[in-house]
């Protein structure tokens, strides 16, 4: 596509009626926009310039997309006679002005209504208040590659996601360990400092310090792991030390 050009869809209902095979080649083809601009579906217009930079500075800088929106020139609206549907999650009060892209239906996990285009779209995470994007490339990969239901949806930004995901790791791990029987002394700490991480993410009450204890007095007489059980007693006395001013 020339980089002087962009490319809108213009669906020019009611006039125009797309046909469902139509829509279905349009959303299917590895090339959407030069499909459909041959099946004259597609208007050329001049392309219209960036958002300032500095409207997204404040974002949440995505790894692989970075903070800024994605111009497609591709600007859809839930037409339901015509057969196009932006997903639930994306009202018009979120989505960012041409930026949507084409959804392949063949590779969706079957639903009552299939979402036919992607939008990129600002969203205020749930656990830090911070703005971030979801992009169109990222839910074409969750579902589409990844198979998610179209149910699903992104309420978190990346660092919080990542944050979210490692927390549940380390309880998977501390109750693997809990179930585990005739641990080492490298397991007993493995199992403290678990549960240090889950209390100092407040997943668990301070209360728990005391299994914490009963961990580090079991292996009182090992001088294996010195430092690394001198560590976890700076830890346990700062929870328990901010436990006690919060009474």
């Amino acid at each position: 596509m020339n980089t002087g050009l962009a490319y809108r869809a213009v669906f020019q209902a009611p006039s125009l009626r797309l046909d469902s095979s139509v829509i279905h080649r349009m959303i299917s083809d590895s090339t959407p926009f030069v499909l459909a601009r041959q099946l004259g579906y597609l208007k050329r217009y001049p392309a219209k310039q960036m958002p300032d930079t500095e409207r997204y500075s404040s974002f949440v800088e995505y790894p692989r997309f970075g903070r800024g929106p994605r111009l497609t020139g591709l600007n859809p609206q839930t037409e339901f006679s015509g057969g196009t549907f932006i997903h639930w999650h994306s009202p018009k009060s979120c989505r960012i002005p041409s930026r949507a892209m084409a959804a392949n239906l063949g590779k969706q996990v079957p639903a009552t209504v299939a979402v036919t285009h992607y939008y990129d779209v600002a969203r205020q995470c749930r656990d830090c208040g911070r703005r971030f994007i979801l992009f169109a490339t990222e839910q074409q990969h969750w579902y589409e590659n990844l198979q998610f239901g179209l149910d699903s949806d992104c309420v978190r930004c990346v660092p919080c996601r990542k944050k979210e995901q490692g927390i549940a790791k380390t309880r998977r791990q501390y109750e693997d360990l809990c179930h585990q029987g005739g641990r080492t002394a490298d397991q007993c700490l493995t199992q403290a400092e678990c549960c240090l991480e889950l209390i100092e993410h407040e997943v668990f009450t301070p209360k728990q310090t005391r299994r914490i204890r009963v961990l580090l007095n079991s292996m009182a007489d090992d001088n294996t792991f010195v430092d690394r059980v001198s560590l976890i007693r700076e830890r346990l006395l700062h929870i328990e030390h901010n436990a006690e001013k919060s009474e």
